[in-house]
């Protein structure tokens, strides 16, 4: 299980930008108000996050954004 923020993302605060190694990781992400798990060494990513914030996920290239009605990770 692995996934990070790209710091070098230019957004808003909240508004994160994750990749992640595993489509099983996306179940693991933040979402607003939401906690993710927690991973080792890692103090950051784990934080809650804002609507609109993105995953690229490796194993298949998919594309994920979390979305404000449902406050649930989708492919896009």
């Amino acid at each position: 299980m692995a996934y990070w923020i790209d710091f070098n993302a230019e957004s808003q605060a909240e508004c994160k930008s994750f990749y992640c190694d595993y489509l099983t990781d996306i179940n693991n992400l933040p979402r607003c108000g939401i906690e993710g798990v927690k991973q080792t060494c890692d103090t950051v990513s784990h934080k809650p996050c804002s609507y609109g914030s993105d995953c690229l996920c490796l194993e298949d290239s998919s594309v994920w954004i979390l979305g404000k009605d449902t406050n649930e990770w989708k492919k896009i």
